[in-house]
């Protein structure tokens, strides 16, 4: 049984395609994150007007969600490379695993079959 105060909250999650907008009111499947570089030139400000109202005008920074923070590439900083095996070293384990489980599917199947 739903109750009053769940069909209020399942009224909140429905949209009416009909209904007009509301100015300052946030379109939530519209919303996006961006991370802006802290040397970028002018900070957010001219980040948002160089490279997101280009492509959507109406764009505009909630600043009571603004977040300072950093992201690390552990990857840049921290990956040494391994070096690959040649081609040959590569085929030569897959012939000898190849070699090592002849017979083997043999002996699980004749297993299951004699059971």
């Amino acid at each position: 049984m739903i109750g009053p105060s769940s069909q209020k909250h399942r009224a909140l999650k429905e949209k009416d395609a009909s209904a007009k907008a509301i100015d300052g009111e946030a379109d939530a499947d519209l919303r996006d994150t961006e991370l802006v570089p802290f040397t970028y030139k002018g900070g957010i400000d001219s980040f948002l007007r160089n490279e997101v109202l280009t492509y959507a005008p109406d764009a505009w920074v909630d600043e009571k969600k603004t977040s300072v923070g950093y992201e690390l590439s552990f990857t840049k900083y921290f990956y040494r490379p391994v070096e690959l095996r040649n081609m040959d070293e590569i085929l030569e384990t897959l012939r000898s695993l190849e070699n090592d489980s002849t017979g083997m599917l043999e002996e699980i199947i004749g297993g299951i079959a004699n059971a």
